[in-house]
């Protein structure tokens, strides 16, 4: 990642360790500036490798708004000791075109060709990918959840192929807070936040990451969050946001509206506990 504005420090596009599994690090931080004529907007991303980590789905309080789920609200005491990140999930249902399916309930329908974050039921491995191409709700999956189309495909923004609401924020305003989570050409996967964008510069930034396949998720205030955790091992964690922006940072361990997705490291966690 290479800033277009100068940076005296030499920070920018540079990826600091955050999380450690096994002696690997699993997650890296950066920040860069990405639009030399904008210097407010900011997109800050989290790089992980997902092939060392274990993951659930957990539905909000009101989203979806109807179900009562054994993974719902906040990671669970029971699980905190061995969290590792948390990170939001998508736009309410009847804002999208997509679907949602988690703990074998498809709440709203699937649709083809959405691009769509899983978690596998063999090994509870975060997946994204396209719908009907990649993988379907054939029982093999925890969770199938959708937002809109793809955001980006094939390294390149995606947007404009599909007439999708893409989000604004208050009163219509289209610049705001916006995050988004990518499949990387080396098999990680990468959170990103950026704001205050549209969705149109907010697909360049993405893409210019080298993403291959990309999701919207949610934007706006405060929905876009991710964090990791002090304490592990213990039930006394505390969130440490990824940036200033992501506010709240114990809102996964204490309650959630919206739906979100949790990291656990797979070397401590007992077996089955995430059934």
């Amino acid at each position: 990642l290479v800033s277009m504005i100068p940076d005296e420090a030499g920070t920018e596009g540079v990826w600091t360790p955050l999380e450690t599994v096994a002696g690997h690090t699993v997650i890296w931080r950066t920040r860069w500036h990405p639009f030399a004529d904008r210097p407010r907007v900011v997109a800050t991303a989290a790089l992980f490798d997902q092939t060392r980590l274990v993951a659930r789905h957990f539905s909000g309080s009101r989203l979806p708004e109807r179900g009562r789920w054994k993974y719902q609200t906040r990671v669970p005491e029971e699980l905190e000791p061995w969290l590792v990140a948390t990170f939001n999930g998508g736009f309410m249902l009847n804002h999208i075109t997509g679907g949602y399916m988690t703990e074998g309930v498809e709440v709203q329908p699937l649709a083809e060709g959405h691009a769509t974050l899983g978690v596998r039921k063999a090994d509870y491995r975060l997946v994204l990918g396209v719908y009907g191409r990649d993988m379907v709700n054939d029982g093999t999956w925890l969770t199938l959840r959708q937002n809109i189309w793809p955001f980006v495909e094939n390294g390149e923004p995606a947007w404009q192929k599909h007439r999708a609401y893409w989000g604004d924020g208050p009163k219509g305003i289209k610049d705001t807070l916006r995050s988004a989570l990518c499949n990387m050409p080396d098999g990680r996967m990468m959170y990103i936040l950026a704001g205050d964008v549209d969705v149109e510069p907010f697909g360049q930034i993405v893409a210019s990451t080298g993403c291959t396949l990309g999701i919207e998720l949610d934007i706006n205030g405060t929905w876009p969050h991710f964090a990791t955790y002090s304490g592990f091992g213990t039930t006394e964690r505390t969130g440490l946001p990824l940036e200033r922006r992501v506010l709240d940072k114990q809102r996964m361990l204490r309650s959630s509206w919206h739906d979100f997705f949790a990291l656990f490291d797979p070397y401590y966690i007992p077996a089955g506990t995430l059934d």
